[in-house]
C-alpha cells in the first residue's frame, strides 16, 4: 500500500486558503511562514505554498475516510461549505470501485473529495 505523507500544493489565494483549511474546516495548523503553511490531513501533512506567477493553478486531490464515518463527515463538510452537486445529488457512487464521494470547491478553486472505499482488495491497495 502506498502512504502519502505530504502533498504540496500551491495556490493564488493563500490568506484564503489558509482560513478556509484551518478556521472553517478546523484542520490543525502544523506550521506557518510568510509564504507556506502545513496542516495535519489524517496521517498526512498537506501543505500549501503561494504561487508568485499570474497563472492560478488548481488541483483535484482526495481524502481517504472509514466507511463508517462517511454519513458523519458529509453532514460535518455540509455545516461547512457547498457540497458540489451533480444531476441533483451531492454524492456520487462508483460501482467499479464499490466507493461513495463528495465533493467541494477551497479557495483556489481546488476540487476537494473525500471517499469512503466499502472494498478494497490486495490488488488495488497496492
Amino acid at each position: 500500500m502506498l502512504i502519502i505523507n505530504k502533498v504540496t500544493l500551491y495556490g493564488h489565494a493563500w490568506n484564503e486558503m489558509r482560513n478556509f483549511y484551518v478556521d472553517v474546516l478546523g484542520f490543525e495548523l502544523l506550521s506557518q511562514t510568510e509564504d507556506a503553511f502545513e496542516i495535519k490531513a489524517g496521517e498526512s501533512v498537506l501543505e500549501i505554498k503561494k504561487y508568485h506567477h499570474k497563472e492560478k493553478p488548481f488541483y483535484h486531490f482526495a481524502m481517504n475516510i472509514p466507511t463508517n464515518l462517511f454519513i458523519s463527515a458529509k453532514a460535518w463538510a455540509k455545516s461547512k461549505v457547498e457540497l458540489t452537486r451533480e444531476e441533483d445529488d451531492d454524492e456520487v457512487y462508483f460501482s467499479f470501485l464499490d466507493a461513495r464521494s463528495f465533493y467541494f470547491l477551497d479557495p483556489s478553486g481546488n476540487i476537494v473529495e473525500f471517499i469512503a472505499r466499502y472494498s478494497v482488495s490486495s490488488e488495488s491497495a497496492g
